[in-house]
């Protein structure tokens, strides 16, 4: 070894303290250098760090004590407050601020021997600080804290083994209330009272009975050395025995942060560093301030006589109610491994790290070099502040004070104002930016339903009772493929240990029911692969289900990245907003310098956003504000107004062209007839009654010109295949020999009197003129009611070459006019009828898109008829592979997948149709898979 520290903490173990003043870490275990791999990983010397080794090392130590207890002190109750009593009593002392030491079995073991006899040792202890936090111990962190000397009163309660069970089970009058009663009766205990710290103060003594007791502590922080971190504690002893040692221990932490000066710089001074070694130092944020700068250097002379060294730099600030990675940075920084001198000497080396942070909170500022880098360095820590914060609301406190929220402005005003202010120094390159990246929608869930977990893991650790679940089902649509979005449920998502309920998760899943995604407790972006409607359940678990019942219609938002970002306009006037034109005579600010304390005013164009055509009125589009490169940016959200009003086309049918102009008593007649007969044409295809469709149909027919004609037959074709989803065979077709022969006719029909104008579509695809968009329209009408007549044609003919159409009509397929038809209801399956199928596959081929769901069913029965079975497998396969999984294609899926297993059982391809059924449960489900 080249060198050897002392008994330490490793630099990257958890120190303490927590937010509310306890210390964190109650004891220290062996978790560095571990090997646990088993044989099979073929990893013998591989070793590995942290809290997944410590904490099996610790379990195991418990594990034998009580294995110990058990064995040599018979029936003597063991609680768990006696076992980590002496694990805690025991532990070795290893240089820890707050008193923390490594676990000591041997030693723990002869604890809990000697004081077996130790009622008291059963017993817990709850102590908190009555403050507005009520915290487990006394931390003052922020600079206004520590000015002058303050008191706290604290409460110390004992907690008996069988009172937590008790309280949980609410049964003060059963077995466990009857155990509490008579333990709190014959409990007391006489404690001294000692302060480790002069600047702490107790009182000597303190009488605690089963009820608890309180005492006044003071704290005088105000000679401390700034910027360090300092430990006190109040132990108690009991007087008849001090040597068993602390019987509790209130941790006193005090920061003591630097001020920063007008300059909003502060220097730490030269930091000395060797292995293991680990420098916290604490700064005071101004108000006003956004983003510091860590500026470290070091000098590689030192380097020149000892190796380079890697360092952990790691800074966080507290804010109440909020996790701590929001104002958070852990860096990795080589020092000495650069920056040499052009033939040799020495020469600065300069790294800047930067993070956000908040005006008027502590910064800890901490570097250590890490546990494993041989040699000593000496490192320069510098930390400046800048900050542009808005100074008339918009989420900011007054006077410059931290941003709490973001800023929001409605899409219905035509300019929003805002304006800011520089409190902390002069700022420069100041360059406002509005940059939106992302749609929020908001989902209500369609289903929620609460009941009780039934496994035995999930019930409550103290009293067995059931745990309850809430279920909530959304629906969410995506409208492209590889959609990446967030999920976020403000409630329960951003929290574990401090999360009011026991759990929160949720899984995603498609229209098929397939699982696709999960998450647990913290959500963070994800990619949906494939575009159509998708289910989100959300689990929330808790010990009430009363509690659950207010959340079952609580909103999930869904943050939608957009396929392109929304830059917004910024100007320092308004009137640059609407003008390219000026007064010269205005003072108007320029940007790119705002000095201390002074206000600019910003103004954004939010009636010209283009807002993307998926976003409704009342979403929310999500961005950053960006005013410098030097400040931090602020969570900007832009509400989608209400859509402009476009002047609906005019849909009043052409007036006939003659010399004499038409008078508003006929051009009222006109329309009138017109609308009447587009409802009688929409009867055509709804009514359920042959008779009146029938008479419709010879009545629309006698009075229509050919665009009339095509319409209505359209329709008559429409109605006689209305399943058009189902293959043209099977029972749900409803196509029988004389109804497809009847089909082929009437679709004869539509193909002729539309072919010719669905031609001349492509004339008028840069429509101009009024009279060419009236002549695009209706050659494009003209168009969908070929392509729709000719995919039914080969519907027809595919039942006719199938061979297995039902010789006469089911109660549910109606009977209908025959155009150009014959009643012979005798399956005709030649060549003819073939070749005649062959002509219509082809020219649908023309028309309409290869891989439509329509024409893939329409034309591979062709290769069918021809014995082409694995021709007519491709599309189908290649159809399901590509084709979303959603509600809305349910049934053209069923038909697909129907049609892929006639094939594969005509081409006798066993494996694969084995395959297929095998994975049949996996591609869709019968139920969703549990969370």
């Amino acid at each position: 070894m080249y060198e050897t520290v002392g008994d330490t903490v490793f630099t990257w173990s958890s120190r303490g303290p927590t937010p509310d003043g306890d210390r964190g870490v109650d004891v220290y275990a062996p978790g560095s250098a571990i090997t646990s791999f088993p044989a099979y990983c073929k990893e013998r010397l591989c070793l590995r760090n942290g809290t997944s080794m410590s904490s099996p090392n610790l379990c195991g130590v418990a594990a034998l004590l009580v294995s110990a207890w058990k064995q040599e002190m018979g029936g003597a109750s063991l609680s768990p407050y006696r076992v980590k009593n002496a694990i805690v009593s025991t532990a070795k002392p290893i240089g820890e601020l707050h008193g923390a030491g490594m676990v000591q079995t041997d030693s723990a073991w002869q604890f809990l021997k000697r004081y077996a006899a130790r009622a008291a040792e059963q017993v817990s202890w709850r102590t908190h600080v009555d403050d507005s936090r009520r915290a487990r111990g006394i931390y003052l962190r922020n600079a206004e804290e520590s000015a002058h000397a303050r008191f706290f009163n604290v409460s110390v309660v004992p907690v008996f083994p069988t009172s937590e069970k008790a309280r949980l089970e609410h049964d003060s009058d059963g077995e466990n209330g009857r155990l509490e009663s008579q333990a709190q009766f014959d409990f007391e205990q006489r404690l001294l009272l000692v302060a480790t710290e002069s600047w702490v103060s107790v009182p000597d003594a303190l009488y605690v009975a089963s009820q608890g007791n309180k005492f006044a502590a003071r704290v005088d922080a105000t000679k401390l050395q700034a910027g360090r971190l300092h430990t006190a504690s109040i132990d108690a002893y009991d007087s008849t025995d001090v040597d068993r040692g602390p019987v509790f221990s209130i941790p006193v932490t005090v920061t003591k942060p630097l001020h920063v000066d007008a300059s909003a710089c502060v220097d730490l001074g030269t930091l000395q560093f060797r292995p293991t070694e680990i420098v916290r130092r604490f700064v005071a944020v101004p108000p006003g301030a956004t983003r510091a700068h860590i500026v470290l250097r070091a000098s590689n002379a030192a380097a020149l006589e000892s190796s380079p060294a890697l360092f952990y730099l790691h800074c966080m600030q507290l804010e109440p109610a909020t996790r701590f990675r929001k104002f958070f940075m852990r860096e990795r920084v080589s020092i000495g491994h650069k920056s040499y001198a052009a033939g040799g000497g020495s020469a600065e080396q300069k790294e800047t790290k930067t993070m956000d942070v908040i005006g008027g909170a502590t910064l800890e500022v901490c570097l250590a070099q890490f546990w494993n880098q041989l040699g000593a360095h000496d490192i320069d820590v510098r930390v400046e502040f800048n900050g542009i914060v808005p100074a008339n609301g918009g989420g900011a406190l007054a006077e410059g004070g931290p941003l709490r929220a973001g800023i929001t402005v409605h899409g219905s005003n035509a300019v929003a104002r805002l304006d800011f202010i520089a409190p902390v120094r002069p700022e420069y390159d100041v360059s406002p930016s509005i940059v939106l990246t992302k749609a929020r929608k908001t989902l209500r869930p369609h289903e929620a339903v609460i009941s009780p977990l039934g496994a035995e893991r999930d019930t409550h650790l103290a009293t067995g009772s059931a745990l309850y679940k809430l279920e909530l089902d959304y629906r969410l649509e995506t409208t492209r493929e590889e959609t990446q979005l967030c999920l976020h449920m403000p409630a329960v998502d951003t929290q574990i240990y401090e999360n009011w309920a026991d759990n929160f998760a949720l899984a995603i899943f498609d229209a098929n029911k397939r699982y696709l995604i999960s998450q647990i407790s913290y959500t963070s972006p994800l990619l949906i692969k494939q575009c159509g409607e998708s289910l989100v359940r959300v689990q929330i678990r808790h010990r009430s289900a009363k509690d659950l019942e207010a959340l079952k219609d609580i909103p999930l938002l869904v943050d939608v990245v957009l396929k392109s970002s929304i830059r917004l306009t910024t100007k320092f006037d308004m009137a640059s907003i609407f003008t390219s034109t000026v007064s010269s005579s205005a003072a108007v600010y320029r940007g790119g310098f705002i000095a201390k304390g002074s206000r600019i005013p910003l103004f954004i164009d939010t009636i010209g956003a283009a807002v993307p055509s998926e976003a409704a009125p009342g979403d929310v589009l999500v961005g950053k504000l960006t005013m410098s490169r030097h400040t931090a940016n602020f969570d900007f959200e832009y509400v989608v107004p209400a859509k402009s009003i476009k002047k609906p086309e005019e849909s009043t049918p052409a007036a006939p062209k003659t010399d004499k102009p038409e008078s508003k008593e006929e051009q009222d007649q006109r329309e009138m007839n017109e609308a009447l007969r587009r409802v009688r044409v929409d009867w055509v295809k709804k009514s359920r009654d042959d008779g009146v469709r029938t008479r419709l149909v010879t009545d629309l027919l006698a009075n229509s010109n050919d665009e009339q004609r095509a319409e209505v037959l359209a329709a008559q074709l429409s109605a006689l295949d209305a399943t058009s989803s189902a293959l043209p065979w099977s029972e749900a077709a409803c196509l029988t020999a004389a109804s497809a022969r009847r089909a082929v006719g009437i679709a004869d029909s539509v193909i002729e009197l539309t072919r010719t104008q669905a031609l001349t579509a492509r004339l008028y695809e840069k429509a101009q003129t009024d009279d060419e968009k009236t002549l695009k329209k209706q050659a494009e009408l003209a168009r969908t009611q070929l392509i729709a007549a000719l995919t039914t044609k080969c519907r027809a003919l595919a039942a006719l070459t199938h061979g297995s159409v039902s010789a006469t009509a089911s109660e549910t397929c109606a009977d209908y006019v025959e155009v150009d038809g014959s009643d012979n209801d005798e399956t005709d399956a030649s060549e003819q009828t073939v070749q005649e199928y062959e002509r219509a596959a082809a020219e649908l081929r023309q028309w309409a898109a290869a891989d439509d769901v329509s024409v893939v069913i329409a034309t591979a029965p062709l290769h069918m008829a021809r014995h082409q079975y694995a021709r007519a497998l491709q599309p189908v396969l290649a159809w399901l592979a590509k084709a979303p999984m959603k509600p809305a294609n349910a049934a053209e899926r069923r038909s697909m997948v129907e049609l892929r297993n006639q094939l594969l059982a005509k081409l006798q391809w066993t494996i694969w149709s084995a395959h297929f059924r095998a994975i049949a449960p996996i591609e869709s489900p019968a139920t969703y898979e549990r969370l």
